[in-house]
């Protein structure tokens, strides 16, 4: 399917919209939040917000504020069109499920975001949304325990639900593992879609055919991991457990066969029990992966790891720095990979930090930016 092209005058007033700043001298991101109170979370921000980065002081200011999105704590955006689709992450007891998604572009004069459409997420508590590589498919996993199929149209809404899958419940041990909890998708090698289900505590192999989902496979992981995010790296997968606090590196061995096990890595350099890892992302270079530890109590570690990666893929923890706030849900590496920002949903803040080039070490650069819970961070 041919993707319709924001325009040139399109691109240009979104540009407007951020104050026609040089891009040489700033980043520009897009910060989904939650918007009112749930059980693990006091939602108080008013939507979707536009942040600057000034790429020499590592400055952030905000810039805009798209509101109506009910909790889009998840945001894609799509790297052609730079529309951003995000989850609603709500959920209700009872057999009704009033999870969404939707889409925002700019408006072409304004550079003003303005809603696409809104289509139910097929569950409830939808908590992660992304794009497949090699199609405009569209992925969500609610946390509830569904992970659904839409497709972006050629005027840029989103379809209504393709496929929706319903893992079987996988029985665990742990109190948050008592069902199927999916809470990320990613492309994966040889066209595959990998699923981490948290509460199933397996990775899904899954392809997409005549728009549907098909389960090809599975990886079980060790007892008590409970995996939350992956990042592929050719045919080596990082897999965040947050339940354990570990990065655990699989070898793909093709999609009906489980991933290879070739390390296990705890991501702090003592066992935290009050600690739980949120997000995973890998520097451009692909010589450093980082993650971020929840300490679940204001006394607990909130922290950023590093970790460099060797010849072969493994991991050596380097350091763990200091989140300067209160479950570091997020964060965020610029494009260039010159600065980290960190997304604290608790201290309602995001700071700033510099990246060494021949380290990976960070540095903060003493900016920070008060904003109302926010919970998931991406770059145009």
């Amino acid at each position: 399917m041919k993707i319709a092209q924001l325009s040139l005058f399109g691109l240009a007033a979104l540009t407007m919209s951020f104050y026609s700043c040089d891009s040489d001298s700033y980043s520009y991101m897009a910060v989904g939040t939650y918007t009112q109170k749930e059980s693990h979370v006091d939602g108080k921000a008013e939507g979707i917000y536009i942040v600057q980065l000034n790429n020499k002081t590592g400055e952030l200011s905000m810039k805009d504020t798209i509101q109506g999105p009910i909790n889009p704590s998840y945001l894609y955006i799509h790297p052609e069109t730079k529309c951003i689709y995000t989850v609603h992450e709500r959920a209700l007891a009872g057999n009704e499920a009033i999870g969404t998604i939707a889409g925002y572009k700019a408006e072409q004069e304004s550079g003003e975001f303005k809603l696409i459409n809104k289509v139910l997420a097929g569950g409830d508590a939808p908590c992660h949304i992304i794009k497949t590589d090699d199609s405009e498919h569209i992925i969500v996993s609610s946390y509830m325990g569904t992970v659904s199929l839409f497709e972006i149209k050629d005027d840029l809404s989103l379809s209504t639900a393709l496929d929706i899958h319903t893992p079987d419940t996988i029985t665990q041990d742990h109190p948050r593992q008592d069902a199927p909890h999916p809470h990320m998708a990613t492309s994966g090698p040889d066209g595959s879609i990998l699923i981490a289900d948290l509460g199933n505590n397996v990775i899904y192999h899954m392809t997409i055919k005549s728009d549907q989902l098909q389960l090809k496979g599975s990886t079980p992981m060790s007892t008590g991991t409970g995996p939350r995010h992956m990042v592929v790296d050719g045919d080596l997968i990082y897999v965040l457990g947050e339940l354990s606090t570990t990065i655990e590196v699989y070898q793909w061995q093709g999609i009906a066969k489980p991933m290879k096990a070739i390390q296990s890595i705890n991501t702090l350099s003592t066992t935290e029990d009050l600690v739980n890892s949120a997000a995973i992302h890998l520097h451009p270079s692909g010589k450093w992966l980082y993650c971020s530890n929840r300490g679940l109590q204001k006394s607990a570690i909130q922290s950023i790891s590093l970790m460099k990666i060797d010849k072969d893929g493994l991991l050596e923890l380097v350091e763990t720095v200091d989140t300067g706030g209160l479950i570091p849900r997020d964060f965020a590496i610029t494009p260039d990979g010159d600065h980290l920002i960190v997304a604290n949903q608790n201290s309602d803040n995001m700071l700033s930090y510099y990246i060494d080039p021949e380290s990976g070490r960070l540095t903060p650069t003493g900016h920070e930016l008060q904003i109302p819970t926010p919970a998931c961070i991406k770059f145009f």
